[in-house]
């Protein structure tokens, strides 16, 4: 995370593009989610999370998704280190706890449990067969196509675009 900080601290400064491939290779993920918050039904919860765990993925990649989601719903507070679970503050002063579990390669499967203070939770969860499905308990389920691109494919992606990618420097504008 030192390194993270260290690239929101200077990105002002270059004038070359800055990404990462692990953010890269996150972007479905990313995309998952805000469908999976997408329905007029599910909209509401974003302002309930009480909680988030993510279980599986490597550390890189959880530490980039909770900072996206930490800037895009403007939660407060400082990123935890290492293995520790992060305490932020929603827009409301309400507590927001994210926690890591169970590290592994985020090919080989997550899930993601969105705890709310209303008592809803809604899993994302990957089939591991090319589609992941999101669940709020006991209302609907929402399956999208999932594939993660594996690093020859992200690095490709890169090349191919050679720019900085906004949402990448958005979140380090907001590491703090």
């Amino acid at each position: 995370m030192t390194l993270l900080a260290k690239l929101a601290a200077k990105r002002a400064d270059w004038k070359t593009p800055v990404t990462d491939l692990a953010w890269s290779r996150s972007a479905p993920l990313l995309k998952l989610t805000a469908n999976a918050f997408n329905a007029a039904a599910r909209r509401p919860l974003l302002t309930e999370i009480a909680s988030i765990t993510f279980t599986g993925a490597m550390e890189s990649e959880v530490v980039l998704y909770f900072q996206w989601l930490k800037s895009k719903l403007d939660w407060k507070g400082t990123p935890a280190g290492a293995g520790k679970s992060w305490s932020l503050k929603d827009e409301s002063g309400a507590s927001v706890t994210l926690k890591h579990s169970k590290p592994a390669p985020l090919n080989e499967g997550f899930s993601i449990e969105f705890q709310t203070r209303s008592g809803k939770v809604l899993t994302l969860k990957d089939s591991r067969k090319g589609y992941a499905e999101a669940e709020v308990a006991g209302q609907d389920t929402y399956t999208s196509v999932f594939r993660y691109q594996d690093e020859g494919e992200a690095l490709l992606n890169e090349l191919d675009k050679n720019a900085s990618d906004r949402l990448f420097l958005d979140l380090l504008s907001h590491w703090n």
